[in-house]
């Protein structure tokens, strides 16, 4: 499973996953949040960033898949244009990312 990091809501500590972090955000809808996430975090490895590109490599069945494929190869590195498209992307098939899920941690086992 996918790191586990610590969230505080009222008072409460709650433990998430990567890959709930990654469902929430991809369910919220909020283009600049997601966008931010894919541009913005280039070179950092790991966390939901990574997860969405691995949704958008396994799951895409347009050319974002190949950009998820270069942004993976290339140590997280995009255009702000390949960027967009990933987060355009992301929304567009959101609805797939609970199953995607799923596989992801039966594989893991």
């Amino acid at each position: 499973m996918k790191c586990i990091i610590f969230t505080s809501s009222n008072n409460e500590q709650n433990m998430k996953s990567t890959y709930e972090q990654t469902a929430e955000l991809l369910k919220s809808e909020n283009k600049k949040d997601i966008f931010d996430l894919l541009y913005m975090n280039q070179g950092m490895v790991g966390g939901v960033a990574e997860t969405i590109a691995e949704f958008l490599r396994d799951c895409s069945t347009t050319f974002v898949n190949d950009i998820a494929y270069k942004y993976i190869a290339n140590r997280f590195h995009v255009s702000e244009k390949q960027a967009w498209c990933m987060t355009f992307e992301a929304i567009k098939i959101n609805h797939m990312i609970d199953a995607w899920i799923e596989k992801e941690i039966e594989l893991s086992k």
